[in-house]
């Protein structure tokens, strides 16, 4: 398994639910590399939970203020163009959500087995979604 792990957090005035979320991705197994917040509601108390949790966490946080409410998916859209510019083709972009079930220690793990195990029968895998529900294996 290889590749790193960008995630794109969409959130909209749900401090408590995404320090939970933060953290939570701070104790999975394989650890994200980078973790982007797009924050649709452009709130100063967003900024600074990303800027103190910045200095604590194990991977590394971008804060981006969304300039309108785009939802989920121009939040979404705005990550995307952050991590693509970064991230290589071996990499994974997950999209989780700040009032999404927590997420499991090895989620990123369990993915990436997943992914490695479509490779050996498939010449790539595009994508895996998980939104709104628990990833079921």
């Amino acid at each position: 398994m290889h590749g790193r792990i960008g995630v794109i957090i969409p959130t909209f005035h749900r401090n408590e639910a995404l320090t939970r979320t933060l953290d939570a991705l701070g104790r999975q197994t394989i650890l994200p590399t980078q973790v982007v917040v797009v924050d649709n509601a452009a709130a100063t108390e967003c900024e600074t939970i990303c800027e103190l949790a910045a200095e604590t966490l194990p991977y590394n946080l971008t804060y981006l203020s969304s300039p309108t409410n785009g939802g989920p998916a121009g939040a979404t859209k705005l990550g995307m163009e952050f991590l693509a510019e970064r991230f290589a083709d071996s990499d994974w972009i997950v999209r989780a959500d700040d009032d999404s079930p927590e997420v499991e220690v090895d989620l990123f793990y369990h993915l990436l087995k997943a992914a490695t195990e479509a490779n050996r029968h498939w010449k790539s895998v595009g994508g895996v979604g998980r939104n709104g529900a628990v990833f079921d294996f």
